[in-house]
């Protein structure tokens, strides 16, 4: 049978302005197949890529390999990397713009010292050749679309300036340890709106590997709710539209309390969609507040349209109720193990997944990958961190592979303990599986 199904969490602040998309769905099948899949016999059927009773988890494949990118050499920290596929001299090659730690430091000094490189690869799964810097510190967590208009674009947390003082000398003897880094204490919650700027870099995507291409341009946001703290944590998503269009999921700051009365609670709170006629802008909020208005649950969004409209968003889960332990294991930027980590597998879930019709009004958070990456030779490794997702489109623009920050724990790290590299594994997609004779 069918029920009519609302999408979405109706509250009494929101249940006024929200827009209410009523979908017919079958009684049979969970959670809509998580827009994921069909419904048949009341079952899921999922698409590639994808796997579970609702089609709400990632289906991966083993790697070929633990490390896609670790930066100019071995030695190297990065953390991250969107990566597109390109033409370089009339033959397709695979593009990462990554964040890399300069001056021989690990992650510990991404907030001085991250960068945004191009690196390239014959396979989406790398390994990957470093070729320039595009964008100095302080620039993070880039996103690289190409757009209607044959631009690569990146937009990054961080515009190419020194938000947090000079770049560490990690390369010196003996540096002293970094200074701590405090994040903006709580403000009254306010109504007050304005207008905030942002840098994106883009090339024409003839040119892309021609440094001198690279070009910054500064966008506009209007009437940005003084609630979100800009910059803040930001971390952009962006998504190019066959119009022209931009739509853009944004990280919403620090403000923690923008949905309720208790002006204690400050954090990682949740994401707003804006939205642009073009990549220059000016980007206006379409959703009404925020979307997954919670605490240190989740960031590094990754938004994209599927094929039949809908869609998706992969998150870095910052924390999982779901577990015994009640938790993702603490992020230490030395690699070490932490204190109390979760020992089973279902405590290591560091990825979720949401869905909308219309890009609006989302979906709860599901799991939908852990910190295991299993590997071509029968092994597998289990990581400390495995953050910033990103989806890779295959041949048929629909999700192929998945890029990752990771960070092995120091026991099993050998010399990479306390290095961070990037990672880009397969999923278990037409185009990835083994051809049949």
């Amino acid at each position: 049978g069918t029920q009519l199904a609302v999408m979405g969490r109706a509250t009494s602040t929101t249940l006024a302005l929200m827009a209410v998309v009523v979908v017919v769905v079958n009684a049979g099948c969970p959670n809509q197949c998580s827009l994921n899949g069909v419904c048949s016999a009341d079952k899921c059927v999922c698409d590639d890529g994808w796997t579970w009773d609702d089609c709400s988890r990632l289906d991966l494949l083993p790697a070929p390999s633990s490390v896609s990118f670790h930066g100019r050499d071995v030695n190297k920290s990065s953390w991250g990397g969107s990566v597109l596929q390109l033409a370089v001299n009339g033959k397709q090659k695979w593009a990462m713009f990554a964040a890399e730690m300069t001056r021989d430091c690990t992650l510990r000094h991404w907030l001085t010292n991250s960068e945004v490189v191009l690196a390239l690869a014959d396979k989406p799964t790398g390994p990957y050749s470093e070729s320039f810097q595009i964008i100095p510190p302080w620039a993070h967590n880039p996103e690289a679309i190409l757009t209607k208009d044959d631009q690569v674009v990146i937009y990054t947390l961080g515009d190419g300036i020194a938000a947090h003082g000079p770049e560490y000398r990690c390369d010196l003897p003996n540096p002293p340890p970094p200074a701590p880094w405090n994040p903006p204490a709580p403000t009254p919650p306010s109504t007050e709106v304005h207008d905030v700027y942002f840098l994106v870099h883009h090339a024409p995507v003839s040119k892309f590997t021609d440094r001198s291409a690279w070009q910054s341009f500064n966008a506009t946001i209007l009437d940005f709710p003084v609630n979100f703290h800009w910059e803040g944590n930001w971390n952009p998503a962006p998504v190019a539209l066959p119009d022209g269009r931009v739509r853009v999921m944004a990280h919403t700051g620090f403000s923690g309390f923008y949905n309720t009365s208790n002006g204690t609670i400050a954090g990682w709170s949740g994401e707003v969609v804006i939205e642009a006629p073009s990549w220059r802008g000016p980007y206006r909020i379409i959703t009404t507040d925020d979307i997954t208005n919670c605490t240190h649950c989740e960031e590094d969004p990754f938004m994209w349209q599927d094929h039949r409209g809908n869609w998706h968003v992969i998150y870095h889960r910052m924390f999982d109720n779901g577990t015994a332990c009640n938790g993702y294991p603490r992020f230490n930027p030395d690699g070490k193990v932490p204190a109390n980590p979760c020992k089973s597998p279902e405590g290591l879930w560091s990825m979720g997944h949401s869905y909308s019709a219309d890009g609006k009004v989302w979906s709860p958070i599901s799991r939908c990958a852990n910190t295991t990456v299993p590997l071509s030779d029968g092994t597998s490794v289990t990581m400390v961190s495995r953050e910033r997702p990103k989806l890779v489109m295959g041949d048929d623009g629909r999700p192929a592979w998945l890029s990752n920050a990771v960070q092995p724990f120091e026991a099993s790290a050998g010399p990479d303990a306390g290095v961070t590299h990037t990672l880009v594994v397969p999923l278990n997609v037409k185009q990835n599986r083994p051809r049949q004779v």
